[in-house]
């Protein structure tokens, strides 16, 4: 399956094995798609939020590391910044929707031409688990990026 909305590709692959009609049907609806609203940048931050607790909670060196690159305060501030840290034309965000929930996002923001860093990717829990993967791809070519 895959979306076309807004500059953004999306591709939903399902692993290799057998699906139920059910199943087939919620690939169906998950739809990945820019964030361009305030609802929308609320979302992500929600999702945002949640990543950085997941990785907070795997402790060890996934702890560490989030606390050391992103002590609360700081990505407080970069989540109030979402829309302008990755803006076009040098960013985009994207919010995947599983039935009109958002479950997931991811973000990029171009460094140089042809260089882009691809930030946040992450997939809620109610995402999770139903044999498939989100792959996002975006249309990085109106930045100058490849």
């Amino acid at each position: 399956l895959s979306v076309i909305k807004g500059g953004a590709r999306a591709c939903v692959i399902p692993r290799a094995r057998h699906y139920r009609v059910g199943q087939i049907r919620r690939l169906a609806m998950v739809q990945v798609r820019l964030a361009g609203t305030g609802a929308d940048f609320d979302a992500v931050r929600r999702l945002c939020w949640a990543y950085r607790d997941l990785l907070l909670g795997l402790g060890g060196r996934d702890a560490a590391a989030t606390t050391a690159f992103y002590p609360e305060d700081r990505y407080r501030s970069l989540m109030a910044q979402l829309e302008t840290v990755h803006a076009a034309p040098g960013g985009a965000v994207a919010l995947a929707e599983l039935g009109g929930e958002a479950v997931g996002c991811g973000m990029f923001h171009t460094f140089a031409p042809g260089v882009a860093e691809i930030k946040r990717v992450y997939i809620a829990d109610a995402a999770r688990g139903q044999g498939l993967v989100i792959f996002y791809k975006m249309d990085l070519r109106p930045t100058g990026s490849t």
